[in-house]
């Protein structure tokens, strides 16, 4: 019994190290570039960012923030393409 609840224990343990990495968030925001006069540039709102492995686009929000989940097994996204949704 003893060698059977220390398995449980082990793959109870690796459970709860794993589950937080299978949550993950990308975070991120979008800009202008930066010029003399601003050098941080300015937020933009309502870009649509196309990431690989992701089926829809995200959409940065009002302060040109936005999120994704790391989800899956796939250990690298890349942004494929960044568009104005305005125009």
């Amino acid at each position: 019994m003893t060698k059977n609840c220390g398995k449980i224990l082990v793959l109870a343990s690796l459970m709860l190290f794993l589950a937080p990495a299978m949550a993950q968030v990308q975070k991120g925001y979008v800009r202008t570039v930066g010029r003399p006069n601003n050098p941080q540039g300015t937020r933009i709102s309502g870009i649509s960012i196309r990431v690989s492995g992701l089926h829809s686009p995200v959409v940065s929000n009002e302060n040109g923030n936005f999120d994704f989940d790391l989800g899956g097994g796939k250990t690298s996204y890349m942004v494929t393409s960044v568009r104005d949704s305005k125009y």
